[in-house]
């Protein structure tokens, strides 16, 4: 039986493997050593995806991939189809 646990912030996360746009086998452990927001937002095309789309684009410098990363997850297989997420 799969044993689940809520993070809450500032939490260390898992190790986990999840494929991404350029990588069927994204080791998320890669990104070690900085800070992460990890959003869960169903369909980058719903309110919370378009809401954290637009908060990422408007700070952009703010997530400087060195010290703080974003990574949105989405479960809609058309956001990657329609282009609506990239890396």
């Amino acid at each position: 039986m799969a044993r689940y646990r809520n993070l809450m912030v500032g939490d260390p996360a898992p190790w986990f493997r999840q494929a991404s746009l350029s990588n069927p086998s994204y080791a998320f452990d890669a990104v070690a050593g900085r800070f992460v927001v990890l959003a869960f937002f169903g369909s980058a095309n719903s309110a919370p995806g378009t809401h954290a789309r637009a908060f990422v684009q408007a700070n952009r410098a703010m997530f400087d991939d060195s010290r703080l990363a974003f990574f949105g997850v989405s479960s809609d297989p058309e956001d990657a189809a329609a282009g609506r997420l990239q890396e």
